[in-house]
């Protein structure tokens, strides 16, 4: 009679349902793929949603408010490329 130890046991059991964790493996893959492909398209979306929008609106990294600016200052700023 053969010597049964837990990893004779481990190994029977991992043959006997080879065909059960062969798809368990293909559905968590798929699921993997699935949920990067998701993660892949929202980030893909909202940068050509940036864009569309920097396209249409154009871009701008401030906006300056001062009443009290007047027209050689603007016009120093304009030189310095400020503006």
């Amino acid at each position: 009679m053969k010597k049964l130890s837990v990893n004779t046991l481990a190994l029977r059991s991992i043959k006997a349902g080879k065909k059960r964790y062969t798809g368990l493996i293909i559905g968590i893959v798929l699921a993997m793929m699935f949920s990067s492909s998701i993660v892949f398209f929202m980030f893909s979306a909202s940068e050509t949603a940036n864009e569309e929008r920097a396209k249409q609106q154009g871009k701008q990294s401030s906006i300056v408010y001062c009443e009290e600016l007047g027209e050689n200052e603007y016009q120093g700023a304009v030189d310095k490329k400020l503006i």
